[in-house]
């Protein structure tokens, strides 16, 4: 009888096992079907998007013509699947119904779209306002940018968004007043709400929306004419410099907070062991020495301190030295409101080079959390060391 129940649960165990194989290969074969629709789906999408937004599409011929042409294709694709009814009506509809979408977005002439935080987006176009008074949005297939370079150009600045809740429809530009783009997005840090903004030929598109009331509020912001020189970011941003350091938001502010009696330009030095901020005039000099130990990063490539009229010199100082106008410093300081106390800055410096400073900022979404990141890149023109008070005019680095 223990050798008939032995018997039993081996075969018992044999079953099982052969489930468990089937399961796995019926899982496998899932998977690859799967695959295999989601890239014939997306080559209608990517021709179906196309079409909306490179031809004339009427409603009548939407309706009539294009939704039609889009059900059969779908259906032609599952077919030969041999899928339950359900999930084929299911997944026609789903189509169908991503169309009808995209059919209001060409009738826009959208460019793209994204979405995120109500507060985060208001606190960024607030503290951008101070240095970039009429911004272009640039929109690509992966990102969103704003580049701007101030009257003085002493200060070029670039901008990329990179979140997952973009939705690129098609290459454009449009430029808005970045104040009244502030306005528009006004937000209390205690609100739970979500912002967002659909840029389109002639007008942003802004709906801002709680998620505890679910209330919309609904913004145009009219589009404006204005004409932005082709800047040299691509020269600025091959750029090597020979030193890279970061400071806390803190220890920025507070090295800001305490420059301001002596000039309006402030010397940076870098050498491998220290940082050096200083101020000299009239009434005397101020300097605020950073140990290294005390600096989240100071790093130097030895290499990129040399200059092809000097690579033959082996005995170059390993230091790095410009001065800096600290009117355009603490317009980088006012784009830090999104960052705690903690979080780091980081400086690029090369001698008699533009300073280049970048801030990154994560970018946040109340029902999906972090969503990708803001970078901000601020390239800062060299000013004399000895310079005086008045800000004079300054050589054309850019």
């Amino acid at each position: 009888m223990t050798e008939t129940i032995q018997k039993e649960d081996k075969e018992t165990e044999e079953i099982k096992e052969a489930k468990k194989a089937g399961y796995w290969d019926d899982l496998s074969q899932k998977g690859k079907r799967d695959a295999e629709i989601k890239e014939q789906l997306a080559e209608i999408r990517t021709k179906a998007k196309t079409e909306l937004f490179n031809t004339e599409v009427t409603r009548e011929r939407f309706e009539s013509n294009f939704i039609p042409n889009i059900e059969s294709q779908v259906k032609n694709i599952l077919d030969p699947y041999d899928l339950p009814e359900e999930e084929t009506t299911r997944r026609v509809n789903e189509m169908i119904e991503e169309q009808e979408e995209l059919f209001e977005y060409a009738q826009m002439n959208a460019y793209g779209e994204i979405a995120f935080n109500s507060y985060q987006a208001y606190k960024i176009f607030d503290g951008l306002k101070s240095s970039i008074y009429e911004g272009e949005f640039k929109l690509r297939s992966d990102k969103i940018e704003i580049r701007f370079i101030d009257p003085s150009r002493i200060q070029l600045t670039k901008i990329t968004f990179n979140a997952t809740t973009f939705r690129f429809f098609q290459e454009g530009k449009v430029a808005v007043n970045m104040d009244d783009l502030a306005k528009a997005l006004k937000a209390t840090k205690s609100e739970k709400s979500i912002t967002t903004i659909i840029f389109t030929e002639t007008e942003l598109k802004i709906t801002k929306c709680s998620t505890e009331l679910d209330i919309p509020i609904k913004d145009t912001l009219s589009a404006i004419d204005i004409e932005i020189e082709e800047l040299p970011m691509e020269t600025l941003l091959s750029l090597k410099f020979p030193f890279t350091f970061k400071l806390t938001k803190e220890q920025f502010n507070y090295i800001l907070k305490h420059t301001d009696i002596h000039s309006e330009v402030i010397s940076i030095t870098a050498t491998p062991e220290q940082l050096l901020f200083g101020q000299s005039g009239q009434i005397g000099e101020r300097t605020i020495p950073l140990e290294k130990s005390k600096i989240a990063e100071l790093s130097l490539n030895p290499k990129l301190l040399l200059n092809h009229e000097d690579d033959k010199q082996t005995d170059l100082p390993h230091e790095a030295r410009c001065g800096y106008s600290l009117a355009y410093l603490r317009l980088v300081s006012k784009m830090l409101y999104l960052l705690d106390k903690s979080d780091t800055i980081t400086f690029h410096m090369k001698t008699d080079h533009p300073l280049l400073v970048e801030i990154r900022i994560p970018l946040r979404h109340i029902k999906q959390g972090e969503i990708g990141k803001l970078l901000i890149r601020n390239f800062i023109g060299p000013r004399m060391i000895d310079a005086s008070d008045e800000i004079e005019e300054v050589e054309d680095e850019f």
